[in-house]
Parts: C-alpha cells; sequence; structure tokens
C-alpha cells in the first residue's frame, strides 16, 4: 500500500492494523495516543472516539457536540477545548463514554473569555492551553480545574502548541514560530512560513511553505531538508511528528508523507480508495507523555486517521518502518 518516488531506499512502510473510528474524518489535531494500544479520535462531527485498532473495536466516543478546538492525554486525564472552554476528564473513569449530547461530561470545565485557540500536553497531567491572549498551565482537583497565567502569547492567533521538557513552542497563524525558554523574555520568533512543528526526544521537525512545494526540516543530532512534491495552499492545514531515530510522518492535502535516515526521499502512502487523511499521531507506545519501555520492534510506528469515502467511514491505520 506504500508508494514512493524512484529513489533507492533501504526503509519501507508497512500497515499494522486497521479499524473503523466514526464516521467522518478526524479533525488536524484530534488524533491521540493512549496507553494499551488504544487512540483518541475527534471527528468533524463532534465526537471523541475511543478506540482499539488491535481488536478493530470503538469503546465509545468521550465527547458530542461542538467539533473540538484541541485534544490532549496525560497519564490519567484528557483534555478537550470548545469554543471558550476547557474541559478534563478520568480516563479511568467507567462512566467515561457519553450519549447524549447535553450528558454531563466532561467532568469539569473552566470557561475562558474568548476561544481557546490550541493545547499541548505537559508533564504530570498538566496542559497548556493558548487563550485569551495568554499561555495558560492547567490541572485538576477535587474542586474542578485550576488556571494559572504563564506569560503572554505572541500578538497573532496561535495554531498550534507544542511542549517538550523545559521549551514551549507556538506556531501563529501567519507561519511564524515562536520559543518559549526564559519567562523573562517570553515568546521569542524563530521561524517563519512554518505550516507545522514537532519536537521529541531532542529531535525537531518543521513543515516549511517554499514557493511551489512544501519542505521538512529535521533538526538535532542529524539535520536534514526532505522536498515534499505539494504544491503550498494559503489553506491547508497540516500534522508533523517527529518519530526518533530522524524519522517523521506529515499529513497535508489528505496525503501521508513519512520520512526516515534510511530513505533518499520520503514515501508516500498510496491509498487509492477514496481515503483522505487528515491527522497523525505517534503510535500509542511511543507517546511522549507515557514513560513506558519500548521494544525495538514497536518504534518508528505511528498511526493516521481520516475517511473512507467509499465505505462512509472514519478509519485509523497503523505504520511502522521496516528495514527491507
Amino acid at each position: 500500500m506504500a508508494g514512493n518516488f524512484p529513489t533507492m531506499t533501504t526503509d519501507e512502510l508497512v500497515l499494522v492494523g486497521e479499524s473503523f473510528a466514526g464516521e467522518t474524518a478526524a479533525l488536524p489535531y484530534g488524533l491521540v495516543p493512549l496507553q494499551r494500544d488504544r487512540y483518541l479520535v475527534a471527528t468533524e462531527d463532534g465526537f471523541s472516539w475511543e478506540a482499539e485498532p488491535k481488536t478493530r473495536a470503538v469503546l465509545g466516543t468521550l465527547h458530542i457536540g461542538p467539533p473540538l478546538s484541541g485534544i490532549v492525554a496525560g497519564q490519567d486525564w484528557v483534555w478537550i477545548s470548545w469554543d471558550k472552554h476547557l474541559g478534563c476528564s478520568s480516563l479511568s473513569d467507567p462512566w467515561r463514554f457519553v450519549r447524549l449530547e447535553d450528558g454531563a461530561w466532561p467532568q469539569a470545565v473552566h470557561a475562558f473569555d474568548h476561544a481557546v485557540e490550541a493545547l499541548a500536553s505537559t508533564a504530570g497531567d498538566r496542559v497548556l492551553a493558548a487563550a485569551d491572549g495568554w499561555l495558560w498551565e492547567a490541572a485538576a482537583n477535587p474542586a474542578g480545574i485550576r488556571v494559572r497565567a504563564v506569560t503572554r502569547l505572541p500578538d497573532e492567533p496561535c495554531k498550534q502548541l507544542i511542549a517538550d521538557g523545559d521549551r514551549v513552542w507556538a506556531v501563529g497563524r501567519s507561519g511564524k514560530l515562536y520559543v518559549l525558554t526564559d519567562l523573562e523574555v517570553g515568546f521569542t520568533a524563530i521561524k517563519e512560513r512554518v505550516l507545522a512543528w514537532d519536537a521529541w526526544k531532542d529531535e525537531t521537525s518543521a513543515l516549511i511553505a517554499e514557493q511551489d512545494h512544501y519542505a521538512v526540516e529535521m533538526g538535532g543530532v542529524e539535520s536534514r531538508s526532505y522536498p515534499i512534491p505539494v504544491t503550498p495552499h494559503p489553506t491547508d492545514t497540516a500534522r508533523l511528528v517527529c518519530l526518533g531515530e530522524g524519522a517523521f510522518a506529515l499529513t497535508v492535502q489528505g496525503k501521508v508523507f513519512a520520512g526516515s535516515r534510511g530513505l533518499s526521499a520520503p514515501l508516500l502512502l498510496s491509498q487509492g480508495d477514496g481515503t483522505s487523511i487528515s491527522a497523525v499521531s505517534r503510535a500509542a507506545k511511543d507517546a511522549r507523555q507515557f514513560t513506558v519501555s519500548v521494544a525495538p520492534e514497536d518504534t518508528r510506528q505511528f498511526a493516521v486517521s481520516g475517511a473512507r469515502s467509499s465505505e462512509g467511514a472514519g478509519i485509523l491505520q497503523i505504520w511502522k518502518f521496516q528495514a527491507r
């Protein structure tokens, strides 16, 4: 199912598993890995499905209502945002699945003055939120959600937040990438023309809009640039994830590209059946927020989600790099 450009490679992509997840495509930020090989898939029609592709099971939905603006998971809690609201609920709660749009979920809700623009997970089941021109840190407690202002955001809407270690990055609507390393200094612009960004395990990846194509710039122990043969469009949305060992996965314009040190050019996943992919994440066992040991055969895996028009269903797939 994987196709590539006419170059010699030493890696190939292998489909590990596939299952259905809802009836519509996932939101670009709506694919979240959990423990026990499960995933959350937030879809365009306002559902947030908990799925287990290994058993091809969909356990239920954690949300019915307006499409989310953000969804992230920690060790024990899932955080969601919609409109000006930030909510959280326990992932171990047997009543976490909802059946009515006006059901009492999530368990705790905090309302900002304006829309929540983006979320990022951090250590200790805390979450960072971009709202009201500020970066906020939120934590769940018995009384509900406790929030504190961290620092001012850049002077433009925020379309992506990434936290890794003691650094936080924000991608603005203009395509500027900002980094926060010192609270006294605040966010500092470091790159332009960025459509998507990720940082994980001392590696970084950026999707840069060139004049007639995109490029993935990998940074870390070994820096490298990969051309992506897609013409940029002003309305494009994208998701990009570092997979470790110089590998990455990316979705843009319904397509999925993946690259690694064993490839001289990125691979393009060939779906060929009316499938459009809108979201990508690391595989559940590789998720940054879980400190679990990862066997060698589980590394460099990633998940994708989208919609298959031929079946009128949302899909969830797990892929892995494999040496030829």
